[in-house]
């Protein structure tokens, strides 16, 4: 039986637009409560999620870009 959750699986990579695709995600949505958002970020320690790191709908796999092993790599993780 569904529960009616929608799970987005999001890999990025040193992605500079990355925020607005988060606030893109949740603001358009017609049922924001029914998303699962889960991020593989491969990031530099310099990049930030500002407000978004603590989204209670967003679960976040922070991976240093340099330990990246590709798209495929990350989706499955």
């Amino acid at each position: 039986m569904s529960d009616g959750s929608i799970f987005v699986s999001i890999a990025a990579y040193r992605e500079f637009d990355l925020t607005e695709t988060l606030r893109s995600a949740i603001t358009e949505a017609a049922r924001p409560e029914r998303l699962h958002l889960c991020l593989c970020w491969q990031r530099d320690p310099t990049e930030s999620l500002g407000e978004w790191a603590a989204h209670p709908r967003l679960q976040v796999i922070d991976i240093p870009y340099q330990e990246s092993r590709g798209v495929c790599w990350a989706r499955n993780l």
